[in-house]
C-alpha cells in the first residue's frame, strides 16, 4: 500500500483498522522499515535483467528543491522496463 498505492504510515493503519484488523501502529511501521534487504536486492536485480535486456538505454535526471534543499532523481530506462 505504500509504494503501489502511496499511502502515509497513518492512512495504511486507518484502512487496515476499518477492516477490523487489530494492528498496532509500531507494527505497522516496523512492516515498513524493518527486514527490507530483500526487497533492495530484488530491485537490483530487475534494474540489472532490464538494462541487460535492453537494445538502447536511457539515461535521464531531474531535480526538486523540498523545504529549502535540493534533492535529485536520476533514471535508466527503456522501452519496456522504466526504473528508478
Amino acid at each position: 500500500m505504500k509504494n503501489v498505492c502511496n499511502m502515509s504510515q497513518s492512512k495504511i493503519f486507518e484502512f487496515l483498522y476499518n477492516f477490523k484488523i487489530q494492528i498496532s501502529k509500531g507494527t505497522v511501521s516496523n512492516f515498513l522499515i524493518k527486514k527490507q534487504d530483500i526487497f533492495h536486492q530484488e530491485k537490483r536485480d530487475l534494474v540489472e535483467a532490464g538494462l541487460q535486456a535492453a537494445s538502447y538505454k536511457q539515461l535521464d535526471d531531474t531535480s526538486a528543491r523540498v523545504n529549502g534543499e535540493n534533492h535529485y532523481m536520476r533514471t535508466a530506462v527503456h522501452f519496456f522496463h522504466p526504473t528508478r
